[in-house]
């Protein structure tokens, strides 16, 4: 895993067992359940854990046919499950595949008695802490002048003259940056609601990818 929505824990615990929730809703009974596949060490020996977590819920199906002539539309509500990869460090992050996966940081909350909310970082912060390196994406809103939000693409986004005043001033919701950490060049995508995606290099592995958020990342979380 190289990236996902980052759950931030309040909380604490050692281990994330198997657990399963089931609810019952129009009638019908509904399952959401998370298994750890495995536990290892994080380079700075922290412990790690990833797996998977499934959950069933309930969707409107349409199905139209032809029948003497006349179109008919029928709606029926059907039972589907959706599944989301997960990655996290006890006690400090948990991340998700994607943001349709939140409801796994639900589940392990439950099973560890924490309480797990999606992230939400300070971008100009984490850019200020960064300077030395080089902006190649910068979401922003807020603004001073005539442009007050939007998306920039560019190669140095702090080497510009005309954009330089608006990364200072703005508050920014989205940043690609490539930086120098911890002897190598990484290229990270951040959002300012819990998104982390490192796209180089392209073999950082789970562990690294978690040590790689505790390090740098959530020391600019907001909440």
């Amino acid at each position: 895993m190289q990236g996902g929505v980052c759950g931030i824990v309040d909380g604490t615990f050692d281990v994330v067992g198997p657990y399963t929730e089931t609810e019952t809703e129009r009638e019908h009974e509904l399952s959401r359940s998370v298994q750890v596949d495995r536990v290892f060490s994080l380079p700075s020996g922290k412990p790690g854990f990833e797996g998977h977590a499934a959950a069933e819920r309930l969707v409107t199906r349409s199905d139209t046919e032809i029948r003497d002539g006349e179109i008919r539309v029928t709606e029926s509500t059907v039972k589907e499950t959706v599944r989301t990869a997960f990655a996290g460090v006890p006690g400090e992050v948990v991340v998700a595949e994607s943001g349709g996966g939140e409801f796994a940081f639900d589940l392990i909350g439950a099973e560890t008695d924490t309480a797990i909310e999606r992230g939400a970082f300070d971008l100009s912060g984490f850019l200020d802490a960064h300077r030395s390196g080089s902006p190649w994406k910068a979401g922003f809103y807020d603004a001073d002048g005539h442009a007050q939000k939007g998306t920039v693409y560019g190669d140095d986004l702090l080497r510009d003259d005309a954009f330089e005043p608006v990364l200072d001033t703005a508050s920014l919701n989205q940043l690609g940056i490539d930086y120098e950490y911890r002897g190598r060049t990484v290229k990270v995508d951040l959002t300012e609601s819990g998104f982390v995606t490192v796209h180089r290099p392209s073999g950082m592995d789970t562990a690294a990818f978690l040590e790689f958020l505790i390090a740098d990342v959530l020391p600019h979380s907001t909440g």
